[in-house]
């Protein structure tokens, strides 16, 4: 019983020191109000983004908003990214 006991307290403790890693991440100061966005690709998917990035002298970030904007006016939505 006293295994027992043991095993489920040390659950707990690890449950606290998973809180305290994720409070303690630092926010960068770009990224408040924002929310991420992502999927899964095919690697020559992502490898050609960032090919086109560095082409165009611009980041991976700026191409999705790009893309994102050209999606929402496809249908019929603000260009808001």
């Amino acid at each position: 019983m006293t295994k027992l006991k043991d095993a489920f307290s040390n659950i707990e403790e690890d449950k606290t020191e998973k809180t305290i890693i994720k409070t303690s991440k630092k926010i960068v100061s770009s990224r408040i109000g924002k929310k991420f966005i992502g999927g899964y690709v095919d690697s020559e998917v992502s490898k050609q983004l960032k090919l086109l990035a560095v082409e165009e002298s611009t980041t991976n970030d700026k191409l999705i908003k790009e893309a994102l904007n050209d999606l929402f006016e496809k249908y019929g939505k603000s260009r808001i990214a």
